[in-house]
């Protein structure tokens, strides 16, 4: 059985770290709160709205499809779809 939801968050009530980029979205910030079941594992992460969206094209990018495996947490650059330097 697998699961996946996406939950938009208006006001955060903790600052948290974009899963994406790594950068941290301060209290009273939009996010994007992800949970799911992967090869039996649950995960939780949270994203930058602009990272999400980047996020969705680079696993479209990838796979050509809608799911696959994320890069490493942290490399990417916020809201794109290019690795950091």
């Amino acid at each position: 059985m697998s699961f996946f939801r996406d939950t938009t968050i208006k006001s955060t009530r903790k600052a948290c770290r974009c899963f994406w980029c790594g950068e941290v979205m301060p209290i009273g910030s939009t996010k994007i709160y992800t949970a799911c079941v992967y090869e039996g594992d649950f995960f939780a992460t949270n994203y930058h709205p602009e990272c999400h969206a980047a996020s969705l094209l680079w696993i479209k990018a990838e796979y050509g499809s809608a799911s696959g495996e994320l890069p490493d947490q942290h490399s990417m650059q916020r809201g794109g779809i290019e690795e950091k330097p």
